[in-house]
């Protein structure tokens, strides 16, 4: 595995920013604003290949599939076999490669509802600042259960 890249500030900085996403639509709008369309596209028709190849099939019903060129499903079925052991950790942690289920992010006013419900007193400052605007000043046994 080459080490030196992730000791790169820039490549650090980015791994701790993936760590942070915490559901689909935090890493949808990440990436959106990351990659171009075309880059995303890139990724995903890569992820796809190793997906396919994990299934053994065909190259060429690969290249077919996804656009990608011969040499392009080869460096990956390298990588696949003989790299740093990424994709085989994601098939792992993916089962078998297929989409899992992402936890969907919360609505906003749904937050707002829950922290009038705990009392904006049990809240830090900061996060009340972000939620501030949608949350009603009634106390927690005013709340409408709706």
């Amino acid at each position: 595995m080459e080490t030196d890249i992730w000791a790169e500030e820039g490549i650090s900085n980015l791994l701790h920013a993936f760590l942070a996403l915490e559901t689909e639509q935090e890493a949808q709008v990440f990436l959106r604003d990351l990659f171009t369309a075309k880059e995303l596209r890139e990724f995903g028709r890569r992820w796809q290949a190793a997906r396919m190849l994990k299934d053994r099939v065909p190259y060429v019903q690969i290249e077919k599939e996804t656009g990608l060129s011969s040499t392009t499903i080869a460096r990956i079925s390298k990588w696949l076999n003989d790299g740093a052991g990424g994709y085989k950790m994601m098939f792992r942690k993916l089962r078998d490669g297929r989409e899992v289920s992402i936890p969907q992010a919360q609505p906003v006013s749904e937050i707002a509802k829950n922290i009038t419900k705990m009392g904006a007193e049990n809240i830090p400052g900061r996060i009340l600042g972000e939620f501030s605007k949608y949350i009603t000043r009634q106390s927690p046994t005013q709340v409408s259960k709706g």
